[in-house]
């Protein structure tokens, strides 16, 4: 059952219907230099994931900002209480699944992510534009925050690992062992103690989500009944995993906010798996 991901064919039917916002949620990838974007899904806004919202207060990159501060930069975006909203993102599946997992949070519901992105939209040899729109008006968005979608850092030394809940670690198996450096400096390398790696590029092919077959293989260890957090480095690939567990049926889903930028620059132990 795929709940939030839809093709490029449904996402441009659905584009064009009155109460349609598309938001391009692209950002540059880890040590991706010179990210600059120059193609547009006709009427997409840029989606600021890394600047309006994110919390700027914060330490951390991505950090998910107040819910009266995201409030009011989605009504700047047009965005209203009954609007849906089609998210995309230039790398196929990237940041995307973070944009859709931040607005669930926030309480709405009729959110769908073009599965495959850009390139996916590129390839159905749809129309693309070079410069992103802007909106038409101010919307009318209201936020119910559902706090239970995250974790800070004190609630998961509360966890009970092993019984009722399993992190996941949507790191690549290097930097989750500790064996290749983290690419964010003054990080620890290692992981949390008694997460378990299921690095986000496992659940994904071309720059698509595999199928639901394939990602009920990847997740066959995990009971439906069992609490899934989901990690990464800053917040965002965690959110791919989010995704891939909403669509599996998974009813208690968590992402730990802060990540490994949070957790890695902490006091709190880690565990390292030097023979992977």
């Amino acid at each position: 059952m795929r709940r939030y991901l839809i093709n490029s064919s449904e996402f441009k039917a659905l584009s064009q219907e009155n109460n349609s916002v598309i938001l391009d949620a692209s950002k540059a990838k880890p040590g991706q230099k010179d990210f600059n974007l120059t193609e547009y899904i006709p009427g997409a806004l840029p989606f600021d994931l890394s600047g309006a919202f994110s919390d700027s207060n914060s330490n951390f990159p991505n950090t998910l900002p107040s819910p009266s501060d995201f409030e009011t930069e989605a009504r700047k975006l047009g965005i209203s209480r009954d609007s849906r909203l089609l998210i995309y993102d230039c790398h196929g599946i990237f940041s995307s699944p973070r944009v859709w997992y931040m607005f669930s949070a926030m309480g709405h519901k009729n959110i769908f992510v073009l599965d495959g992105g850009l390139p996916a939209w590129k390839e159905s040899g749809f129309h693309v534009e070079n410069k992103p729109s802007k909106p038409r008006q101010t919307g009318d968005f209201e936020v119910n925050f559902n706090p239970n979608k995250f974790i800070t850092i004190e609630g998961l030394r509360e966890l009970d690992l092993g019984q009722k809940t399993t992190i996941l670690d949507a790191r690549s198996k290097k930097r989750f062992s500790g064996i290749e450096a983290e690419p964010r400096k003054g990080l620890r390398s290692g992981h949390i103690p008694g997460s378990e790696n299921r690095p986000y590029s496992e659940l994904l092919r071309e720059g698509k989500f595999k199928t639901i077959l394939e990602l009920e293989n990847l997740f066959k260890d995990y009971a439906k009944d069992r609490e899934l957090v989901m990690t990464c480095g800053s917040g965002v690939t965690a959110c791919i995993l989010a995704l891939a567990a909403e669509n599996l049926e998974y009813p208690n889903i968590k992402v730990y906010d802060g990540s490994w930028t949070e957790y890695g620059q902490s006091s709190f132990p880690i565990e390292k798996t030097t023979d992977s």
